[in-house]
């Protein structure tokens, strides 16, 4: 049976020197041959970042319900949730029901704890940039209070509970 790197081998004494050498050198696991400091700094890097690092994150939970305004569905708006301290969670309201809650990803949810909620009109940015007193009037004839609207002055709170679905109903009387 013929083997062409034993051919290699006796044809050309040099590469036969160069592949000997090669063997005899540290190997990473893997077979990535490198030196024997970098090996072990490779896999020294390489275990604290499979251990991991904490990101920060807040534990999150799914957020949904329905927000009424005067008894009826509010058609479309926006609903905000604001911790005690650090990250609040935003989500929109569409045919009364509150959908795609986010704190850091679409749809994560929001962080659990105690929370102070604002329901603000359907926002238009386009308008808002365009004509900042044509947006500053379109919210004023809200149907939703003014008060709703900011977290600071809204009597609206919520108990997030970990690992389980939380379900809020919002009625908010109407002006």
């Amino acid at each position: 049976m013929f083997r062409s790197s034993e051919f290699l081998m006796q044809d050309e004494p040099d590469l036969h020197w160069a592949l000997s050498r090669r063997q005899s050198k540290p190997r990473c696991p893997g077979g990535l041959v490198r030196s024997g400091q970098w090996c072990w700094l490779g896999m020294m890097a390489g275990a604290v970042l499979l251990t991991g690092c904490s990101d920060g994150r807040l534990p999150l939970a799914a957020v949904t319900g329905e927000v009424t305004v005067g008894g009826d569905p509010l058609a479309a708006g926006r609903i905000v949730f604001q911790p005690e301290s650090g990250r609040g969670a935003f989500g929109r309201v569409t045919n009364g029901q509150i959908v795609d809650v986010t704190t850091y990803i679409s749809g994560d949810g929001v962080p659990v704890g105690r929370q102070r909620i604002a329901v603000q009109p359907e926002i238009d940015e386009g308008l808002m940039m365009k004509d900042p007193a044509a947006y500053a009037a379109m919210t004023r004839q809200s149907d939703i209070p003014a008060r709703y609207r900011q977290a600071s002055t809204s009597d609206l709170t919520a108990e997030i509970l970990p690992g389980k679905e939380n379900v809020i109903e919002i009625a908010i009387p109407r002006q």
